[in-house]
């Protein structure tokens, strides 16, 4: 699954990105939002994840709280930890659709690949395709199905966001009290 980037943007280019334009959901441990002050709702740890190879700045975000709960859930260590909850409007113009079996095919991803454990190989389909995507100069995010709700056994979608790849026609704010965002991308 190694490919050059010609390849890569070569497959990106021919798939027609989704738009998105809705309300997404984080649920994060009270503790990391008090590392800053005022607390870092879009923070990018830059650590390596399912869909960003180490270095890469992105913001994963869950289709609503049951899915962010399963999300946060398969990460033990915060397991006694309060646990806050907040809403992301997200208005993206062009988005990657790994949830379309057409887009796979296209991509030449199998599927099960989406739910491989990343974490125990040098580079998974899914880093290498976060990689493409947040080079690229026209993709700004990536939607793809919640291997925590499958294992959960239910069906949700998240959705990780390159801020690198953020345009100025492209919105993502934390919703706040007032109607002034907490916090936008860009």
């Amino acid at each position: 699954m190694q490919l050059n980037e010609a390849v890569w943007r070569e497959r990106l280019d021919s798939i027609r990105p989704i738009a998105v334009k809705s309300i997404w959901v984080s649920a994060t441990p009270f503790c990391e939002l008090c590392k800053n002050h005022p607390p870092d709702w879009l923070f990018t740890s830059c650590k390596p994840a399912r869909y960003n190879p180490k270095g890469v700045a992105c913001v994963y975000l869950a289709q609503d709280g049951r899915t962010a709960r399963a999300e946060l859930a398969c990460n033990g260590e915060n397991e006694h930890q309060p646990i806050v909850f907040y809403s992301v409007e997200v208005s993206l113009r062009r988005v990657l659709d790994l949830t379309d079996a057409k887009t796979l095919k296209t991509l030449k991803i199998e599927r099960v690949q989406l739910f491989e454990e990343w974490e125990r190989q040098k580079s998974s389909a899914t880093q290498l395709v976060g990689a493409a995507v947040a080079s690229h100069p026209s993709i700004s995010a990536i939607r793809f199905p919640s291997a925590a709700a499958k294992e959960a056994g239910f069906k949700a979608h998240n959705i990780v966001i390159f801020r690198e790849s953020i345009r100025s026609h492209d919105s993502v704010k934390v919703v706040g009290p007032a109607k002034k965002p907490l916090q936008r991308w860009p």
